[in-house]
């Protein structure tokens, strides 16, 4: 889960700008292209609660996000998260945000 200083400040930058045109634009759903690890992926959904849907080319960096995004699911909310049927090496399916 932790990530360098350097990382954070980046993911901290973007979630900002990423979530202000997001509030503009009125969409709740973002395409995290290049989404390597999930770090901004991860802080869209949680910090802003946005649907997100990350998408890497390296299947190892998809792998990795989604092993990450449970870990962080399961000391968030205390349930395992289930990802459900394999649907391909880069979808997996993000806990559902409140009503």
């Amino acid at each position: 889960i932790a990530m360098t200083e350097k990382k954070a400040h980046e993911v901290r930058i973007m979630t900002h700008a990423a979530g202000h045109v997001a509030a503009l634009s009125g969409v709740d759903t973002i395409v995290d292209c290049g989404s390597g690890k999930g770090y901004l992926s991860e802080a869209l959904a949680l910090a802003l609660g946005l649907r997100v849907l990350g998408v890497d080319a390296q299947e190892v960096n998809t792998r990795g996000a989604m092993k990450r995004h449970a870990l962080v699911a399961r000391l968030t909310t205390g349930k395992r998260l289930t990802t459900g049927k394999r649907r391909g090496p880069h979808t997996a399916r993000t806990p559902e945000r409140p009503a």
